[in-house]
């Protein structure tokens, strides 16, 4: 299944909006071929960085966030 099946968009699993160009990102580091993931850590943080919102988003912002949607993803 793990090898086969497109992941679930974010946005779908969790019920609620994720801004696109995150969703897209996200979904392009599950990717099956790994030639299509981003290449390396920096190529990761760059791409998050050019995210409309990476901006908005503080440590304390993200904290709570995981407190209310953490179990999500267990």
């Amino acid at each position: 299944h793990q090898m086969n099946t497109v992941p679930q968009r974010p946005s779908e699993r969790l019920g609620e909006s994720v801004p696109n160009d995150l969703e897209d990102l996200i979904l392009s580091c599950l990717r099956k071929n790994p030639a299509s993931r981003p290449a390396d850590a920096g190529a990761l943080r760059r791409a998050l960085a050019g995210c409309r919102e990476s901006g908005a988003w503080t440590q304390m912002r993200a904290r709570a966030w995981w407190q209310e949607h953490g179990d999500v993803f267990e």
